[in-house]
């Protein structure tokens, strides 16, 4: 029994959908990339704010212990933008994927992908969990699960359009996607025999 899978995305065709999913992602990646590099050069910035901050220390905290926060914050900065890039270099994948409509170049966006959509879904029911446990009161967090469950919602959506892509470019005959038209019931394999040419008897 063949797995289930999307025909449209968003209304779109799937070819449409994920060409427009790949530029979404590229967008939603490049601006990400840009502000976290703006904030990782305002390292000053970032220290007053650490220092003015109530919640990170017991009491007046020493220089040692904003260093040490500080530094914490500039990896873990430095960090996201490495996953971005990284997810940028797939995001150019999927592009190229439906450009020459070749089904293996799908499959790095949908390790990648699949793989950051399943840890967002495991942290958003992990909170909601949590918060729902501890009969947390709190409007900002609870406001912060759900639009982290919304996220993770869509992204799976978005995955679930681009693997039914993926499974209709593996299982389509190469000639359609070669834009030739074959009749039904046939085979790829029958365009190349009939594009050979006839060879003509001779007369008797």
């Amino acid at each position: 029994m063949g797995l289930r899978r999307l025909h449209t995305c968003f209304c779109c065709d799937l070819t449409t959908g994920v060409r427009c999913v790949g530029i979404t992602y590229m967008i939603f990646n490049v601006i990400s990339f840009l502000a976290l590099a703006v904030v990782v050069g305002s390292e000053f910035r970032i220290r007053r704010n650490i220092e003015n901050d109530p919640s990170l220390f017991d009491g007046e905290p020493s220089d040692a212990q904003i260093e040490m926060v500080l530094n914490f914050t500039m990896i873990l900065l430095k960090v996201l933008m490495g996953v971005l890039a990284v997810s940028m270099l797939f995001d150019i994948s999927i592009l190229v994927a439906v450009r020459v409509q070749r089904p293996s170049y799908l499959l790095p966006w949908l390790i990648w992908y699949g793989t950051m959509t399943s840890l967002a879904l495991l942290w958003g029911s992990f909170l909601l969990v949590k918060c729902a446990m501890y009969q947390e009161e709190s409007v900002d967090l609870w406001t912060y699960v759900l639009m982290q469950l919304l996220s993770a919602g869509i992204c799976s959506y978005l995955f679930a359009c681009v693997f039914s892509y993926y499974l209709q470019l593996r299982e389509e005959p190469y000639g359609i996607r070669e834009n030739v038209l074959l009749p039904p019931g046939s085979h790829s394999g029958e365009i190349s025999n009939r594009s050979r040419p006839v060879k003509s008897e001779g007369h008797l």
